[in-house]
């Protein structure tokens, strides 16, 4: 959405700006398309001009290389080199060859061939015969007056060279625009490692190199440029205003540049041949002149689109908005409320309107299910309790909208154990019970409406009662259909939202009456939970009519047992008296709840009076005692009466023996301190005492735990290893009962508030 939610704009510019935004891409379509084809475009052109660019520098380095081949030809001829022996003007005969040896060389691109000798400063030339240095500068510039500028000196320092058997490309002189280049190699007559003695030098037509630099000129306003190794411009096609620094650009890239306040693309290509570059320098707009038509077209394209898209988005803005008008007027004339267009739009206008239909609507229907519901509810809560009026059954039925399917009935009465707290809530949360009541009453009356008819009824705190109304069909398969939807029931809940139930079901009953007949009998069913255990079944059936049976001497023995336990000192565990004691009723799955209650209100009526033999002192007595009457199941009660034998037994003991046993514990510890084995249990288990009560006495005498005591004791051997031994750390913590060195920073640092390494360091440097 383009738009904030509840902006106040009307929904015909709100149609504009849709469509507008829809016909927008053609518009980024054809910006696009011109985008990939500028592209395109750049890089054909780039690559025809360096396409172009390398054919023109191959034939300039074809040219090149003839005259490296001419001049190295030239160096080995042995007149030429026999010439450089002699330091006056020498054999006329020799001379006479070596000009006969010039002048059979090529001539067709060459102006002269040449050999200067150093010592003798003479030239002897194709064109000129043997001349002094001086003389032949003047003679052959003599026809070029455009460059006799040039001094003596400037070219004979052309012609002497620092090194040998390598080409150099020089300018003999002239306009940068029609230069006299030539190509010049220096060797030693003698072939040996020392200076040159003479320079062979072929030069190339001026008007040849002319007309090559100006048939490489392929744009307008374009410079074609040579410079040598030094990076000394050598020849140019045209006059070049700027310089141009050649370390900024890559040999066969084309980049962008300003140059003398001028935008060029430049090339640059390095001659195979010879130690020089070629540049060439295009003006950029020349460069791209094949995009301007392109522009143009897509300038126009995207203003024709701009203006279509215009035109079609008021047409459709137009006819999109006349069924919002059609429903305003509509709106005016049934509620008579009028559209203002500065408070909300449209759509909020009709969204506030229906929806306040809606909610009168469903308020209204809301109210009348609830009071129907509650209603429903109170006189199926009164008929389990057996308290409905004494009216018709049918027209009491019919009077709450229940429809029966049958006069059959049975009750299915739910306690709730446990839940996963993450997926329905918590316990303290008031909404959790309305949760769960929700959910059961969901899923049972759907799991009935296959066969019968069900409805479930909230009892209170984690309790809910089920009530089925059977189809027709003998009582034994209706209560299996109970018991399988019962099963399914506890798959559901346990699998979706981690709910552990126990339920107890009655038998199958006729009429009102027979409602609380089968709620009675679900909830005496209920209260065999204590001996069947926590997310059980239990089936009224199973435990009805089961005879109460007590044996007063079970009683006798099972409090002889307790006692023995807790005062004979003697070897058995808390567990196993317990379980002597039970064993003595001889508690069966048979035994009627009546029963097994009156066993279980016996052993803790003798736990109490063990209490109160030994003393006032048993830490939390009346609590103990009330969670045994207050247990669950059996073997809660089991679990419980184990804890409160032990209990007694320990007061028992630390009521005479609490010093002499702190004691034998100090002395234990400092005995086996050095064990890493030892702790609270191990302690116990020595001592024949349970840890946490032997915990508790100990403090109670030393004022702290066992635990602490045994530190200390380890801390002050570690701290005696570091002050008089270089032990390391793992060592030192073998020595005093730690686990690893770790353990043992851990633990000195928590105690003495500085590691071990620091404490040393601090004792080295007092002593």
């Amino acid at each position: 959405m383009i738009f904030r939610k509840g902006h106040n704009r009307s929904f015909f510019v709100r149609f504009l700006y849709s469509y507008l935004m829809i016909l927008l891409v053609p518009f980024l379509t054809i910006f696009v398309t011109y985008a990939c084809a500028e592209v395109s475009i750049r890089n054909e052109i780039l690559i025809s001009s360096e396409n172009s660019l390398h054919q023109f520098f191959n034939n300039v380095d074809s040219r090149l290389s003839e005259m490296v081949h001419t001049s190295f030809k030239v160096l080995q001829d042995d007149s030429v080199k026999r010439r450089a022996y002699e330091s006056e003007a020498g054999n006329g005969y020799d001379t006479y060859q070596i000009k006969q040896y010039l002048s059979g060389l090529p001539q067709d691109t060459f102006s002269d061939v040449f050999v200067y000798y150093y010592d003798s400063d003479r030239i002897i030339s194709a064109g000129y015969s043997s001349l002094s240095c001086s003389s032949y500068a003047s003679t052959y510039y003599a026809k070029n007056l455009e460059i006799a500028s040039m001094s003596e000196e400037a070219f004979r320092d052309n012609l002497i060279l620092d090194r040998g058997n390598t080409p150099e490309l020089i300018s003999l002189g002239g306009a940068i625009t029609q230069p006299t280049l030539a190509v010049a190699m220096a060797q030693n007559a003698g072939y040996a490692l020392g200076e040159p003695e003479m320079t062979a030098c072929v030069a190339l037509h001026p008007s040849l190199l002319a007309e090559m630099l100006q048939s490489a000129n392929f744009h307008r306003d374009g410079v074609i440029l040579i410079f040598n190794k030094d990076g000394t411009p050598l020849a140019a096609s045209a006059e070049f205003q700027g310089e141009l620094d050649l370390s900024r650009y890559t040999d066969g890239v084309s980049r962008e540049d300003t140059i003398g306040g001028q935008k060029y693309m430049v090339q640059l290509f390095d001659s195979t041949v010879l130690d020089c570059t070629y540049v060439s320098l295009t003006s950029a707009s020349a460069f791209w002149e094949k995009l301007n038509t392109l522009r143009t077209v897509c300038l126009v394209s995207l203003t024709l689109c701009m203006c279509i898209s215009a035109a079609v988005t008021v047409y459709l803005s137009k006819r999109n908005y006349s069924p919002i008008t059609s429903l305003l007027r509509t709106i005016h004339s049934k509620t008579n409320r009028q559209y203002d267009r500065s408070e909300q739009d449209e759509l909020e206008f009709v969204r506030t309107i229906l929806q306040q239909s809606f909610e009168e609507n469903n308020l209204l229907s809301s109210r009348i299910e609830n009071e129907s519901h509650a209603l429903r509810e109170d006189f199926l809560l009164r008929a389990l309790q057996g308290t409905w009026n004494q009216d018709g059954e049918e027209d009491a039925f019919s009077a709450h909208q229940i429809s029966l399917l049958s006069d059959k009935f049975c009750a299915v009465l739910i306690r709730v154990e446990s839940f996963d707290e993450n997926l329905v809530g918590s316990r303290e949360n008031s909404d959790t019970q309305r949760l769960l009541s929700l959910i059961f009453a969901n899923i049972f009356e759907e799991l009935c409406a296959a066969s019968h008819q069900g409805f479930m009824l909230e009892l209170g705190a984690m309790r809910q009662v089920g009530l089925l109304n059977f189809r027709g069909a003998p009582d034994e398969a209706l209560t299996a259909d109970v018991c399988s939807i019962c099963m399914k029931l506890s798959d559901l809940l346990t699998n979706h939202f981690g709910i552990c139930f126990t339920w107890a079901v009655s038998e199958i009953q006729s009429g009102l009456q027979g409602i609380h007949t089968a709620y009675a009998q679900a909830v005496h069913a209920m209260n065999y939970r204590f001996l069947y255990g926590k997310g059980k079944s239990i089936l009224y059936r199973d435990v009805k009519n089961r005879p109460f049976r007590y044996n007063s001497a079970a009683e006798s023995k099972a409090s002889q047992i307790l006692l023995n336990y807790v005062y004979q000192d003697s070897k058995e565990t808390p567990a196993q008296a317990t379980e002597a004691a039970l064993a003595c009723f001889e508690i069966s799955p048979q035994d009627s709840c009546e029963a097994v209650q009156c066993i279980k209100y016996e052993l803790t009526n003798t736990v109490g009076k063990i209490a109160r033999q030994i003393g006032p002192s048993l830490p939390e007595e009346d609590s103990l005692i009330r969670r045994l009457f207050d247990a669950d199941t059996l073997f809660d009660y089991r679990a419980i009466l184990e804890e409160a034998l032990n209990q007694l037994r320990q007061l028992r003991l630390s009521s005479h023996e609490t010093h002499t046993i702190c004691d034998k514990a100090a002395s234990y510890i400092q005995d086996h301190y050095t064990d890493p084995n030892l702790n609270n249990n191990a302690l116990g288990n020595a001592l024949n005492i349970s840890p946490s009560y032997l915990s508790r006495l100990f403090k109670l005498q030393f004022g702290q735990a066992p635990l602490d005591y045994l530190y200390q004791l380890r801390i002050e051997s570690a701290k005696e290893l570091l002050s008089h031994t270089a032990m390391t750390m793992e060592d030192i913590a073998v020595r005093t009962g730690f686990l690893n060195g770790t353990a043992l920073i851990k633990i000195f640092r928590k105690i003495e508030g500085i590691t071990p390494g620091a404490y040393r360091k601090l004792m080295q440097n007092n002593t």
